[in-house]
């Protein structure tokens, strides 16, 4: 099985059905079960706190419990990735609740949003 690593706390949020699009700069034509793999970087304070940001103002939900103790270096999930689609800015705008990027991480013509469906 192929692995998608992914860093804290984006990891966790994909196990937990929080995220259904990773953003990646890159397209992809793999359209199959696989891993979701926290990597062993731990999050920055930075991340941990757009986080939190965006689940209380954007969400306006509580932050999870899970955020509190994320793991690192093992695989937490799998999910089929069912496509990979070339954002445009509105597309960017309109999927932000599903993706949670920061805006910073757009880029015209090198954006992508991979689809993530039936984590477990």
């Amino acid at each position: 099985m192929r692995l998608l690593k992914v860093k804290q706390p984006w990891a966790s949020m994909i196990a937990h059905g929080d995220k259904e699009i990773e953003v990646r700069s890159r397209n992809t034509n793999i359209r199959e079960k696989i891993a979701i793999y926290a990597t062993k970087t731990p999050p920055s304070l930075k991340d941990i706190e757009y986080v939190r940001n965006f689940f209380e103002r954007d969400l306006q939900k509580k932050v999870p419990d899970y955020l509190m103790n994320l793991p690192i270096g093992r695989i937490l999930a799998t999910g089929t990735l069912s496509k990979s689609v070339p954002f445009t800015h509105k597309m960017w705008k309109e999927e932000r609740l599903w993706h949670m990027a920061p805006e910073a991480f757009f880029e015209e013509d090198h954006t992508f949003g991979w689809y993530l469906e039936d984590v477990v």
